[in-house]
């Protein structure tokens, strides 16, 4: 049985674990057979991972939860008699890597940026009724109750990587019981 925080960040990677972006500008994200052994699943998405190398393919994605800040906001609401909701947000950082262009490094990057913020958009995408665009994904279950995505920034290959880059900070608004970590609110 897996905590709530764990099954939206599953849902997370398999929303990213898909051909992302709009035609014109996608993106395979898809797990693929490792050359040298098609036995072996090799994914582009990852989540809590920090070490990439050589033999990881790129585009690839990595979703971090960012480090608790101190002045992070909590709060506690009613919710009915005898009973106490947690609300909180949840900042996470989404990196990519991808091969960099020898003219103008950072084009790629920002079209993986592009194509990842597309991609989250359709979690909370609604149409002119108010009605989900993608019911099976909306608000992750509805175990999101908000979700706001921060100004991408995009690096050229550096110190830090041989690949260009770029990550984004999203921030999801969870409301729960606190007494009961492993299961969705009501």
């Amino acid at each position: 049985m897996d905590p709530t925080k764990l099954i939206i960040a599953k849902k997370l990677t398999d929303l990213l674990r898909q051909e992302i972006g709009p035609e014109g500008c996608m993106f395979d994200m898809r797990s693929i057979p490792r050359q040298d052994d098609p036995s072996v699943i090799q994914h582009r998405v990852f989540r809590g991972r920090t070490d990439f190398g050589d033999s990881d393919p790129v585009p690839c994605i990595s979703i971090l939860e960012a480090p608790l800040d101190p002045r992070s906001q909590t709060e506690v609401a009613s919710a009915g008699y005898n009973r106490e909701m947690q609300i909180n947000e949840w900042l996470f950082f989404i990196q990519g890597w991808i091969e960099d262009d020898k003219e103008n490094p950072t084009d790629p990057a920002y079209r993986l940026a592009g194509a990842i913020e597309w991609q989250l958009g359709k979690v909370y995408a609604t149409n002119s009724r108010g009605n989900a665009t993608y019911p099976d994904i909306y608000m992750f279950g509805r175990l999101v109750s908000a979700i706001r995505v921060g100004q991408s920034v995009v690096r050229p290959p550096d110190d830090l990587s041989s690949y260009a880059y770029c990550y984004l900070p999203v921030v999801l608004t969870l409301a729960g019981d606190v007494s009961k970590p492993f299961q969705a609110p009501e």
